[in-house]
């Protein structure tokens, strides 16, 4: 009977988890039902810092590739599509071009969904002391000159190389749309 709980207490210890949803801010603009058949009306540029609820500036650079890039640089990402089942992002750093991606649809990364774009990016976080796979799925929305964003960032690894921890969490980000 003591082992029985000696067990729960030591995997308590050695498993940290949370989840958290933040729900849509009641400020913005409501989201409204796209008429548009395909996705062209995301292309174009967008400032990489985000406004959101909390008036942290997210990146959506740092979405988009993860934390272990130069995110923080970023002032702006373009979105092209070529072809109805990709999607090219460049990301720059005022004139210079840092990086560039392109989501395919044929590799799940990428879907057109009734004016919604959905991008899903799987890469993995280090810092510190932490390591761990880091699974987001944007839902990518088109409301007056922005582009709101939904994040769903889910996270599994290991915090001081031993403690497993799980986590979720589900943002919403909103970006300008530049000229």
């Amino acid at each position: 009977m003591a082992t029985h709980r000696f067990a729960a207490f030591a995997a308590a210890l050695c498993l940290a988890g949370c989840a958290a949803v933040n729900p849509y801010p009641a400020a913005w603009e409501p989201l409204r039902p796209s008429a548009a058949a395909d996705c062209k009306l995301f292309e174009g540029g967008y400032s990489d810092k985000a406004d959101s609820r909390d008036n942290v500036k997210p990146s959506l650079t740092r979405e988009l590739f993860g934390f272990n890039t130069d995110w923080e640089k970023a002032t702006r990402v373009d979105f092209s599509l070529p072809r109805d089942d990709a999607l090219e992002v460049t990301v720059w750093s005022g004139t210079d071009k840092m990086m560039t991606r392109t989501f395919s649809a044929a590799e799940g990364e990428l879907a057109c969904d009734a004016g919604q774009l959905i991008l899903r990016s799987t890469h993995w976080t280090r810092a510190d002391v932490m390591l761990a796979r880091e699974k987001a799925k944007l839902t990518l929305h088109r409301a007056g000159d922005y582009l709101v964003t939904e994040v769903e960032d889910d996270l599994a690894g290991l915090f001081f190389v031993i403690v497993p921890i799980v986590g979720s969490v589900t943002n919403w980000y909103r970006f300008a749309k530049m000229p």
